[in-house]
């Protein structure tokens, strides 16, 4: 009103608009002076000797967002979907005075903005507030001109996003200002895939080769990596990274002996079935479970030492392991008999 009539007016005053009337009785003092007497009549309707004019500011809001830009969150912990965020709020009035009691409204929304549950918190200059992931609170009583500034508690896994967070600070015009803080929970983990080689001959550094391959989008599989043994007979594949996105996922893989060709052995030909289950720890890690074809252990891997035997019209006969032992013994058992001597028999070759 005050703009209308052409009057100065500033933003963010609330002008009194109030009428007033005002009753002069004059008195004649007879010594060429008069007496004016002025009587206000306030909105009340009760007469005053005085008349105040009262301005206030007018009263302007801040809303504060929480967002979490995580799609799979519903594969997340419960206690990363259930995540509360601690914020300390800076209010100050115009003249930089600290403001107190001031009442916000706490919302929890659904995916579609609307109100879901509210409920009233009260919170001074310097004070702390919580929220949960699309949560927001509403302080829609601040004077004009307030100064304010939102900072949020860091908390294990969770990273601000900057291009999605705005508004945490400022000065609040008759417009008001909203704050959103935006947050992403990144999660890591690795599985150390590994066997055991046993050999009944004499074990060496690189002596035996492994492959892995990643068969979760399904078979034939793709090469991952090789490994190989050590002289303890230790196998162990580089370690395979997994993410944020890979929570609640199971990843399959197979892992074999790779059979270099060598007549005096006999490569074990198992293929084993690899799962890994990542799962999300709510504190920045992963748990990632593996099992070999259903057991917990690593699979051991055995080659065992063989011999090939002559055989007439034929390209002989390869023995192993017990079966190879055995042959062992029959000749040394024979040959003592016809020879009298205790040494193995010289076609009996390990």
């Amino acid at each position: 009103d005050q703009k209308a009539a052409g009057g100065f007016a500033l933003d963010g005053i609330c002008y009194d608009s109030s009428e007033r009337t005002a009753t002069v009785t004059v008195a004649d003092n007879g010594d060429g002076t008069l007496d004016c007497t002025v009587v206000y009549e306030d909105p009340a309707g009760k007469d005053t000797t005085g008349n105040t004019i009262v301005n206030t500011l007018e009263t302007t809001g801040l809303t504060v967002k929480k967002v979490v830009t995580n799609d799979n969150l519903d594969q997340l912990a419960e206690s990363v979907q259930n995540a509360t965020f601690t914020f300390t709020i800076s209010l100050k009035n115009a003249a930089g005075a600290g403001l107190e009691d001031v009442v916000g409204v706490v919302q929890s929304l659904d995916e579609e903005g609307e109100v879901l549950s509210s409920k009233s918190i009260t919170v001074s200059d310097g004070g702390t507030f919580l929220l949960k992931a699309n949560e927001q609170v509403v302080f829609d009583d601040l004077p004009y001109g307030t100064t304010y500034e939102v900072i949020e508690t860091p908390r294990n896994g969770w990273t601000q996003v900057a291009d999605q967070t705005s508004g945490t600070q400022g000065t609040l015009t008759v417009e008001g200002a909203v704050a959103t803080i935006a947050n992403r929970y990144d999660a890591h983990g690795v599985a150390e895939l590994k066997a055991f080689k046993k050999f009944d001959g004499t074990l060496t550094d690189g002596q035996f080769s492994f492959a892995l391959l990643d068969t979760t989008a399904g078979m034939p599989g793709t090469w991952l990596q090789d490994a190989t043994n050590d002289a303890a007979g230790n196998v162990a594949f580089e370690p395979i990274a997994y993410t944020t996105e890979d929570a609640g996922k199971t990843f399959t893989y197979q892992m074999f002996e790779t059979n270099t060709v060598d007549s005096d052995i006999a490569f074990d030909e198992s293929i084993v079935d690899v799962l890994v289950k990542v799962s999300d720890r709510g504190d920045g890690t992963l748990q990632c479970d593996v099992t070999y074809n259903g057991e917990a252990n690593p699979y051991t891997f055995k080659n065992l030492l063989s011999a090939t035997l002559a055989r007439t019209g034929g390209p002989g006969i390869t023995l192993a392991g017990v079966a190879l032992v055995a042959l062992g013994c029959v000749a040394f058992a024979l040959h003592k008999r016809t020879t009298g001597r205790s040494e193995r028999h010289e076609k009996v070759d390990r």
